[in-house]
């Protein structure tokens, strides 16, 4: 998908679209953005993260919406 980049599209497709470019391994964990929180995820692609993170913030953190600013956040503490 070309425009997969967007933060919209990564978002809305996350659970059907892998963004090829996209692809690197990473490692995230909930105490990178300040979250008293044990959660740690370490996978090979960005879209794969951001579905683990979700599903750990609405389940583990009941964060049923995830404002732009948290996944911004969760983006960039990612550690390649």
């Amino acid at each position: 998908m070309a425009l997969c980049k967007t933060l919209h599209l990564l978002i809305v497709d996350i659970g059907r679209t892998e963004c090829k470019q996209n692809t690197r391994n990473g490692i995230f964990k909930c105490s990178d953005i300040g979250i008293d929180c044990l959660f740690e995820a370490q996978v090979t692609t960005d879209p794969e993260l951001m579905r683990k993170f979700i599903h750990h913030a609405e389940s583990d953190h009941k964060m049923k919406v995830l404002s732009a600013d948290v996944i911004f956040e969760v983006q960039n503490a990612i550690k390649k």
